[in-house]
């Protein structure tokens, strides 16, 4: 009999615009079900500049960040009851740059990982993406992932 391999991978993908829209698209169809992130996520860089301000809203806060292209910061979402359990984590870092990284953290046999990075880059119109393991991929901004990845 033969022995397939299985590991938890990270899909990461340069998506083609920072808005709030393209965070919600990849959760609808990863996560659907997911619970909202609170107001207090903590970020590097502080709304307003001011380091106790708390968004009303998940919804409140991407648009922050999305609109705030020098802004900084990762989302990760655990996933929701009725989501397969094939699907980890969604994640979603802002960059230094203005640009969106996209992730899916996802377990799966090693077969398969090459569809499940070609599912996120179809998803987001990319074509820049990696596969990485147990660590995320390493960038700086956007455009060293873009250098790096590309």
């Amino acid at each position: 009999m033969e022995m397939h391999s299985r590991s938890e991978i990270v899909c990461s993908v340069l998506a083609n615009s920072r808005t709030k829209s393209t965070v919600y698209t990849v959760l609808d169809h990863y996560a659907p079900t997911h619970k909202p992130l609170d107001g207090d996520y903590g970020c590097w860089d502080t709304p307003y500049n001011n380091p106790e301000y708390t968004f009303g809203s998940e919804d409140e806060m991407l648009e922050y960040y999305a609109e705030n292209t020098a802004a900084v910061c990762s989302f990760y979402w655990n996933l929701g009851v009725g989501t397969p359990t094939r699907y980890v984590v969604v994640g979603a870092r802002f960059t230094s740059d203005g640009q969106l990284v996209m992730s899916v953290i996802v377990d799966v046999e090693e077969e398969a990982e090459d569809e499940c990075l070609d599912e996120l880059k179809m998803l987001l119109n990319s074509q820049i993406g990696v596969i990485s393991y147990v660590n995320p991929a390493y960038f700086t901004d956007g455009q060293d992932f873009a250098d790096r990845y590309g």
